[in-house]
């Protein structure tokens, strides 16, 4: 999610999408269910080129874990902080 839609740009347009659901015959409890969700996503939302670093990093992870666990496993317990 990109600065354009920031919590305060998502806000502008909560009366366009609750006309429009309206319009669609959409419950009044399902729309505010929606909008909250949308509201949400807004505050922690991230731009697609972090969700695509992040698959890959993922992906990489896994294929290690997988292919090369007993390495894996070591590194990552010895990542980890003590305590």
């Amino acid at each position: 999610m990109s600065r354009k839609r920031s919590l305060e740009h998502i806000q502008l347009l909560r009366d366009d999408l609750v006309a429009g659901m309206t319009a669609n015959g959409v419950p009044e409890q399902v729309q505010t269910d929606i909008y909250t969700q949308i509201e949400g996503y807004a505050g922690y939302g991230f731009p697609e080129a972090h969700s695509c670093a992040f698959a890959l990093l993922v992906y990489v992870s896994t294929w290690l874990k997988v292919y090369y666990h007993a390495e894996f496993t070591c590194a990552i317990l010895n990542s980890q902080p003590t305590g």
